[in-house]
This record gives C-alpha cells, structure tokens and sequence, in this order.
C-alpha cells in the first residue's frame, strides 16, 4: 500500500488518474540531476490546451521537492487571473518564492502555506 505524503503543491489530477507519463517524468529526473551540473539545457514543454502540462508540472515539482539529494529546489508560482499592481505581484513572486526554498531546505511543507513554522524559520535566518 502507497504511503501518503502531504505533498508541497496540489496535484490537480488523482495519483492513480496520472498516467502515460513515466517515461517524461525520467527523462525529466535525469535533467533535473544535471542542473545542479550546470549542463541541463533549457526546457519546454509544449502541448495543446487541455493536455495535462500543468498537472504534468505539479508532479514534478512533488517529485523534485522529496529528493533534495539532487540539490535543485523546486519554485512553482501559478499566476492568478486577476489585474494587479507591479508592486504587488514582484510581492507575491518574491514571498512564494522564499517560502518554496525555505520548504525545500528544511523539508517543511507547512512553509509553502505560510504557517508559524515558516515565519519562525525566516525570523531565525534574519
């Protein structure tokens, strides 16, 4: 029986509504392992609507988050559809994507949400 993680993002797809992708998803571990190398080129990922990149990408960054032998931090910011200042936004981007690093460092999921874990450990990094 699979054992459940509170993963970092959630997956819009069930894990067991996931499949057909595992031969990307190595293809795309090994790519992650050579970013830390400096030798992963650019990716894209390029498909028509509907087709499932962004719960394609959502299970990557799960993947990435639990291995941080690899030395590579998974950010994943997901933009509203709403109009907002550029203050705001360069806000947002900059706090989600200090939440995600500190998460991936110390293996705390609660610091993506921004629970009382997650500002402890940045008041403690200050």
């Amino acid at each position: 029986m699979k054992e459940e993680k509170t993963l970092p993002v959630d997956e819009m797809v069930a894990y067991e509504e996931f499949t057909n992708r595992d031969e990307i998803l190595r293809e795309l571990d090994a790519w992650v392992k050579n970013i830390q190398r400096m030798t992963a080129p650019s990716t894209a990922i390029i498909s028509p609507r509907r087709m499932g990149k962004t719960a394609f990408l959502d299970r990557l960054v799960n993947t990435v988050f639990f291995k941080p032998d690899n030395k590579v931090a998974p950010f994943y910011f997901r933009m509203k559809r709403k109009e907002t200042t550029l203050h705001n936004f360069l806000k947002e981007y900059a706090t989600t994507f200090f939440r995600h690093y500190i998460a991936y460092c110390s293996q705390t999921k609660s610091c993506i949400i921004g629970s009382e874990t997650c500002r402890s450990l940045i008041v403690r990094t200050r």
